[in-house]
């Protein structure tokens, strides 16, 4: 297996995005007469990984009443 690959990153302060390109060569054990090679398997995977972070807090008062009395 053979795999190279680039990636990108933006990190904001709301949001995160990853991308990554990848090119995978996977060799096969056939052997082709007209190129005289072995043949091989070839794809491009694209990676892109979105991540969402928080803006703020909520601040929320609540109120516990006794229920002994």
């Amino acid at each position: 297996r053979n795999r190279q690959g680039i990636g990108l990153n933006i990190d904001d302060s709301c949001w995160n995005l990853d991308l990554l390109l990848e090119k995978e060569i996977t060799p096969r054990s056939r052997y082709v007469e007209s190129t005289r090679s072995y043949d091989s398997h070839e794809q491009t995977i694209v990676y892109a990984v979105l991540m969402l972070k928080p803006i703020g807090g909520i601040r929320q008062k609540s109120i516990v009443k006794d229920s002994d009395k």
